[in-house]
């Protein structure tokens, strides 16, 4: 992997992480629904910004597919801490 990559690729992980992360934080279901969510969010946000400003925006190409895993993860990984962090100050609330 390139390490020029890595600074051109950090705005779009993070865009991804940020729209992927309300559906893993706030859906009361299991992984799976929670990524389904997370997954249709991001490519309607993606598909939307490619209508704003008029560029065809695709989702097959393989330079593209890194970019959207990472930020997925970074997105669930984030929601995972967000949630424990939730649990344990409402768990010491109600103590």
């Amino acid at each position: 992997m390139n390490e020029q990559l890595i600074p051109q690729w950090l705005p779009g992980i993070l865009v991804v992480a940020v729209v992927a992360f309300p559906a893993f934080f706030f859906m009361k279901r299991n992984v799976v629904i929670r990524l389904v969510g997370a997954c249709v969010s991001v490519i309607a946000v993606l598909l939307l910004f490619s209508v704003v400003i008029g560029h065809q925006f695709t989702f097959t190409r393989p330079q593209d597919l890194p970019l959207l895993i990472l930020g997925v993860g970074l997105g669930w990984l984030l929601s995972t801490i967000g949630r424990a962090l939730h649990a344990a100050s409402s768990r010491r609330k109600s103590s």
